[in-house]
C-alpha cells in the first residue's frame, strides 16, 4: 500500500521529468479496489488471515491500476498550462483513493492483524482529508506557475506526512503478511 496515493503532482514536481503523482501517489494502498467481495461475510467471523491479505492485496492491486492508468497521460509540473488541469488530476486521484479507503473499510480483519488494518483505515482516511485540503488550494490557484508552486511545497507538509503515514502503515501490515509466511505481497512501496 504505498502512497500511490500521494498526488499526480509529486513533492518532487518541481524537478524535471517527474510525473505528477506523488500526492496523488501515496503508495499502492490507493490500490484499494471496490469490489463487493471485499465487504466480508455480512456480519459473521474474520475471515482467515490469508483470505483478508488476498482481499486488501486485490484492493491495492486495483488501486494501482487505476493510477497506472491516470499517470499514463504523462503530466509533469512544466507541462500545466491551467490550474483547473490539476484540479481535475488530483480529483481524480481523490476518487481512487476514496474508493481505496472504501473498501479497506468494508473488510473485517482476523485478529492477527485487527491493529495494522486500523491504522491502514486511519492512515487512509487522514491522507484523503489532506488531500482534500490540498485540492482545496489548489482551486484557489490563478496560474501554471502557482500550481507549480503549491506542488514544490508539498514535501513537509501535512499532505506529504500523511503520504508517509499511509506508506508505513502498508508496510506494517506487509511484516504480518511476511512473518506468517503468507507468500502475499501487497505491494507497498511500488
Amino acid at each position: 500500500m504505498t502512497p500511490r496515493y500521494r498526488s499526480i503532482c509529486s513533492a518532487e514536481a518541481s524537478q524535471e521529468g517527474h510525473t505528477i503523482r506523488r500526492s496523488l501517489l501515496a503508495t499502492p494502498l490507493a490500490a484499494v479496489l471496490l469490489m463487493a467481495s471485499c465487504g466480508g461475510d455480512g456480519g459473521g467471523s474474520p475471515p482467515t488471515l490469508e483470505s483478508y491479505l488476498k482481499q486488501v492485496q486485490s484492493i491495492l492491486q486495483d488501486s494501482n491500476k487505476q493510477f497506472a492508468d491516470l499517470g499514463s497521460h504523462g503530466l509533469t509540473p512544466g507541462e500545466i498550462q491551467d490550474p483547473a488541469e490539476a484540479v481535475s488530476v488530483e480529483k481524480k486521484a481523490r476518487d481512487i483513493i476514496g474508493g481505496s479507503l472504501d473498501g479497506l473499510r468494508a473488510l473485517k480483519a482476523p485478529e492477527e492483524a485487527k491493529r495494522e488494518h486500523e491504522e491502514l483505515v486511519v492512515a487512509a482516511n487522514d491522507y484523503v482529508h489532506e488531500l482534500d485540503s490540498f485540492i482545496g488550494q489548489l482551486q484557489g490557484a490563478q496560474t501554471a506557475d502557482d500550481v507549480r508552486a503549491l506542488f514544490a511545497a508539498v514535501p513537509g507538509t501535512p499532505l506529504d506526512q500523511a503520504a508517509q503515514r499511509l506508506d508505513t502503515s502498508c508496510l506494517q501490515l506487509q511484516d504480518v503478511a511476511t512473518a506468517r509466511q503468507t507468500g502475499i505481497d501487497l505491494g507497498c512501496g511500488n
